[in-house]
């Protein structure tokens, strides 16, 4: 596997964010992690199931590099759940997520 530099994304960065666009590009601009889990079991490249996790941990690591933002929503279900942390692709990461291999 390859280690993270500056200027490269790992294997499991660049399908979570491939992910991420096709999900983008189906017209949901916000998504949460569930969601996404679900969009990567999709992908012709899903040879293993990617643990919850991992999938936060990538979500942070392109957080930290502008690629996509959160924010926590409330629940408004009226279930009186815990809040849900959403996400959704900053221009820069549907750029970045357009040129993936």
């Amino acid at each position: 596997m390859r280690r993270r530099s500056e200027n490269h994304l790992v294997p499991n960065e660049e399908r979570t964010l491939a992910a991420a666009l096709a999900l983008h590009q189906t017209g949901t601009k916000e998504f949460h992690g569930y969601l996404l889990a679900g969009q990567l079991k999709k992908q012709p490249s899903a040879q293993r199931v990617m643990a919850y996790s991992t999938l936060y941990r990538c979500l942070d690591r392109l957080q930290e590099r502008g690629l996509v933002q959160s924010w926590w929503a409330p629940d408004n279900t009226g279930s009186g759940g815990p809040p849900r942390r959403l996400f959704s692709l900053t221009e820069k990461g549907t750029q970045a997520a357009a040129e993936l291999p």
